[in-house]
């Protein structure tokens, strides 16, 4: 399988890169990218207007912006070129940034661009304003094939000479973040010495240094940092660079971030994750020493983020840490399952639990403030998002982590997996409380997020049961397993809108392993308010428990509820059965301190409500 994603394909890297951070619903796309492309006619009457040396600056830069904004289907001659280059140094500020851009159109678009030109475009640079548009241009020049090798140090050394004071126009706007990204990629790809790629990958981690007042990491970033090194890659396996590949991954490993002045967790996760990518994509076996420096670099990053977090579950971790867990979920979804590691699979449990599937914040959110519409327009956004539309992909690797795992690390996981099947059922019930017919809208997000939520239990429980209930491979009785798994599925099964073979088979393991030993079947519980009615039926004298009993079998046999009905017909048998043993344990007492043998009905009597069932 060819990926439609490889390197010559992509014109501009920098759309590439905005594309894959506007997957992430939460980013606004720029304006830039939502203007309307000019009309032919704008588009030769800006040339024109270029052209004509009494034109005034407004119109010149009137002129740019037209010509800019069709760049993506312009193209840009030798004698436009020429003209662009003139106009350069005279261009004002404003002007000058869209000058390059349609530069960098010329040196992408054009099959066979002129060497001279080239050199003129480089010759040119040295008085270019540290920027990145200034980044971008050079990236590309030195991409360019027509390049004369003579000029392709003097034009990494000039990119290397921008990069450090280009950050600060990044940390202003982080819009050009793509653009000098982009401008890097394009050098990463002609690099040939380790001095200009340590120095490159310097500054990159800096654009996310604390310390340099850099920016703060989102997840649009690191889908933008993962895109860039899969493409580096790529380009490399297509020209067989292994020892390219090689130094590029010695400069992202855990050891060596470990001695940078600046640290940037996200990169060190997310760079990794790309070269893995690319091998997986490009169908390339890794080699088993790379794959695992590779591994070790994402693994280093979890430690990081778990000892960030502390022994807390989740719920009070800090921003940075937020986007972390996004960003590990993601780019092992993206890149495939890695070896186990402890930290990773529960780096993996937190993501789902409390950034892929977030009821729990949800739910807070639109009890704090029940009468703003601030939970319903995060839970659209959510819906949207590029986390939320790789929940399987990040629910299949976490269950590969889940089946190689320690008992010790499976039974923290299952734990936070159990417990947030509770926390659901409880606190979707509050919402549907609170907001029904106030907020509907909010209700129905609620409840999509809260069903993909119950398809990853089902799939992580149908894991649990294979390793943990299976006669083959497991000598010692779990029944506390099972009765977990099926209090989970009972919290969760009113979101069951299909047939799941691995809800059928879970829950076949689960109620064969309870059935061999009778003691255990009383640790199965039914969801809270089922529970707690139980509870109080039991309590009741023989006549009211005959009474609501007979109530509610009529109720249930007058529902035309199918997905529920199961359930409350199993619960009702569960009580009836309960409460015929207590019926028939006080008889046997009464009987004990009369002296005397008292015949029971009891028997007769649950054979009739399970007749009625």
């Amino acid at each position: 399988m060819q990926s439609s994603s490889r390197p010559r394909q992509i014109l501009f890297l920098e759309h590439w890169l905005r594309a894959a951070a506007a997957a992430d619903a939460s980013q606004t796309p720029s304006p830039a990218a939502a203007a309307a492309p000019p009309s032919a006619a704008a588009i030769l009457r800006s040339w024109a207007d270029l052209r004509d040396p009494s034109a005034d600056p407004p119109r010149r830069l009137s002129a740019f912006l037209t010509l800019s904004r069709g760049r993506s289907a312009l193209h840009v001659s030798d004698p436009q070129a020429k003209l662009l280059l003139s106009l350069l140094p005279s261009s004002s500020p404003d002007a000058f940034p869209l000058v390059l851009s349609l530069l960098y159109a010329y040196l992408r678009k054009s099959s066979r661009p002129s060497p001279p030109l080239l050199l003129s475009i480089l010759s040119l640079s040295s008085s270019f304003p540290p920027s990145p548009h200034s980044i971008l241009l050079l990236g590309a020049l030195s991409a360019s094939p027509a390049l004369p090798a003579s000029a392709l140090s003097r034009c990494l050394d000039h990119l290397c000479s921008f990069l450090d004071s280009s950050l600060p126009a990044i940390f202003r706007d982080a819009n050009l973040l793509p653009e000098f990204l982009a401008g890097i990629g394009y050098a990463l790809s002609r690099l040939e010495d380790d001095a200009r790629l340590e120095k490159i990958l310097n500054s990159l981690f800096r654009i996310w240094s604390a310390d340099a007042g850099g920016l703060r990491p989102s997840l649009a970033h690191g889908l933008m940092v993962l895109r860039l090194f899969e493409w580096c890659t790529s380009g490399f396996l297509a020209s067989r660079s292994w020892s390219r590949i090689e130094s590029l991954c010695g400069e992202i490993s855990a050891n060596r971030s470990k001695s940078r002045e600046s640290f940037a967790p996200l990169l060190v996760l997310l760079a990794p994750a790309g070269v893995l990518r690319a091998f997986r994509s490009n169908r390339v076996e890794i080699d088993p020493r790379l794959r695992r420096s590779i591994e070790e670099s994402i693994g280093y990053v979890a430690e990081c983020t778990i000892s960030r977090i502390g022994s807390d579950s989740g719920s009070n971790v800090s921003d940075d840490s937020h986007v972390l867990l996004q960003c590990i979920a993601i780019g092992l979804a993206r890149c495939g399952s890695i070896s186990f590691n402890a930290s990773v699979l529960r780096c993996l449990c937190l993501s789902l639990l409390n950034e892929v599937f977030p009821l729990q914040y949800f739910f807070r959110m639109s009890l704090e403030s029940v009468n703003d519409n601030a939970a319903t327009c995060k839970a659209k956004e959510h819906l949207g998002s590029a986390l939320f539309k790789e929940a399987g992909a990040v629910t299949g690797v976490f269950c590969n982590q889940y089946a190689a795992a320690d008992e010790v690390s499976k039974a923290m996981v299952e734990n936070h997996l159990w417990d947030y099947s509770q926390e659901v059922y409880s606190n979707l019930r509050l919402a549907a409380w609170v907001h029904r017919g106030k907020s509907d809208e909010l209700l129905e997000d609620l409840e999509k997020i809260a069903e993909a939520a119950f398809l990853m239990v089902v799939v992580f429980a149908a894991e649990v049961s294979k390793h943990k209930l299976n006669s083959k491979s497991s000598h010692e009785f779990r029944p506390e397993v099972s009765s977990r798994i099926l209090v989970a599925f009972s919290c969760m099964e009113y979101l069951r809108r299909v047939r799941l073979p691995e809800y059928t088979e879970a829950v076949r393991r689960a109620v064969l392993t309870l059935q061999e030993n009778a003691d255990s079947c009383v640790s199965f519980v039914l969801p809270y308010l089922l529970k707690q009615l139980a509870e109080f039926i039991v309590q009741m004298p023989k006549d009211g428990q005959n009474a609501l009993l007979d109530e509610m079998y009529f109720q249930v046999a007058e529902s035309d509820d199918v997905t529920r009905k199961p359930v409350l017909v199993s619960w009702l048998q569960s009580l009836s059965f309960i409460c015929s043993q207590k019926k028939s344990s006080s008889t046997t007492e009464s009987a004990g301190k009369n002296g005397s043998s008292v015949p029971s009905n009891d028997g007769l009597s649950w054979n009739r409500t399970s007749a009625r069932l």
